[in-house]
């Protein structure tokens, strides 16, 4: 399987943010621009895709996204977790 299509960005904009992110300073930048920042973005992204999608046409892209909705609730639980844990630690 090629992963070509993943080498591709959607926009500039993407692009400069990721990188922000990525030079993030130190292990708390990082976990707080993920998880305050993308992650949150991502789940509003799911939720409005969601809420447009007509149930019946789109329930082969609705289940799936549902289960992303999940995984991405639980790994910002999991990402305060360790923001708190280090914020106490600094």
């Amino acid at each position: 399987m090629s992963t070509s299509a993943f080498d591709k960005s959607p926009g500039p904009s993407l692009d400069k943010l990721m990188d922000a992110v990525l030079d993030s300073g130190t292990t708390l930048e990082l976990l707080s621009a993920l998880f305050t920042v993308i992650k949150p973005a991502q789940i509003r992204a799911i939720r409005d895709y969601m809420e447009l999608a007509q149930p019946i046409v789109d329930q082969p892209t609705l289940l799936p996204l549902l289960h992303q909705l999940i995984d991405r609730e639980d790994e910002i639980a999991w990402g305060q977790e360790a923001i708190a844990y280090l914020s106490s630690a600094a």
